[in-house]
Order: C-alpha cells, then structure tokens, then sequence
C-alpha cells in the first residue's frame, strides 16, 4: 500500500516536467447561455500518466459498477491495483477524460472546465502535445483525468481543444 502511494506521489512531481499547459480563457465552442460551474463543485479524482487506458476515451460515468469496471480499466497495468475510491452516486458523476497512448512525454490532457446550460452539461477539454522542436523523454505515456461534480441526468457533451506546445 505504501508503495503505491510512493509511485502516485512520483507521477504527480513529474508532472510539471512532462508537460506544459496553455490555457486561454474564451470558451468557443460554448452555448453563450453556459454558466461555469463553481470550482468547489468539481474536484479532480484522478490525475495521471501511466494508466491502463491505451485508448483515447470519453466517458460519463453514474453508478458504482460502471465506476468499478472503469477503475479496473484504468489501472489494468498496477498490481495490486488501488482501492476503489467511494462515490455517492445518488449526489456525483464521475467524468473521465483519457488522451490514449502516447510515444513520448510533453503530452498531457486536462478538463479546463466544466459548463451547464438549461440541459446539458459541457466538459472542456484540452489535449497539449509537443512541437517538432521539443526534447521530450522517451517514455510511454496514457494521460488520464478524473473529475467528480454533482449529478445530473443532463447529457454531457465534450468541447475539445488541442494545443502544440512549441519549444525553442
């Protein structure tokens, strides 16, 4: 159990040496009705690099047993995998954001925010990969994000965005 506590807390640190964010504050993409949602209405459940997930993935999840498959999904690669974080599911929805595999470092994927109109729930995602100019290191990576926010029978549609970051 303590070790992987360790390896969390290893991947975390890394992060900021892995990727950069570039985040600009318009919301195209957005109904001009959306209203953020509160930031202590979202909290992030899961930030991390090396995941089971090799495929790209969005994914709105709303009961325990789509949760569980999902966090066996998510940590297919770690034995003993973690234990199952608890949800209250008649109050929260889970949100997962998966990049898929990735060649090298300098890629990272992040929920910049998240959006409700009258009927829907609009989740911002930003997906930053290196440019041609970048040293990146020469690992394998599958980013990931988990978000909890409150429940809602609403649809929750994605508003992609995509960054290169230039090195010089």
């Amino acid at each position: 159990m303590g070790g992987i506590r360790i390896r969390y807390a290893t991947v975390l640190a890394a992060v900021p040496f892995l990727i950069w964010g570039c985040k600009d504050p318009d919301v195209t993409g957005l109904p001009p009705e959306a209203a953020r949602v509160p930031d202590e209405q979202v909290s992030t459940l899961v930030r991390a690099l090396y995941t089971g997930l090799k495929a790209p993935a969005r994914e709105v999840i709303r009961t325990r047993q789509a949760w569980a498959a999902f966090w066996d999904r998510l940590h297919a690669d770690q034995h003993p995998r973690p234990p199952l974080p608890p949800v209250d599911f008649d109050e929260s929805i889970v949100i997962a954001v998966a990049m898929g595999q990735q060649p090298s470092g300098g890629y990272a994927i992040d929920v910049e925010g998240v959006y409700r109109t009258a009927s829907r729930l609009h989740v911002v995602v930003r997906e930053t990969s290196p440019g041609r100019s970048c040293v990146t290191p020469a690992v394998v990576l599958t980013p990931v994000v988990v978000i909890l926010t409150q429940r809602t029978e609403d649809e929750v549609t994605f508003v992609e965005r995509k960054t290169v970051h230039e090195c010089e």
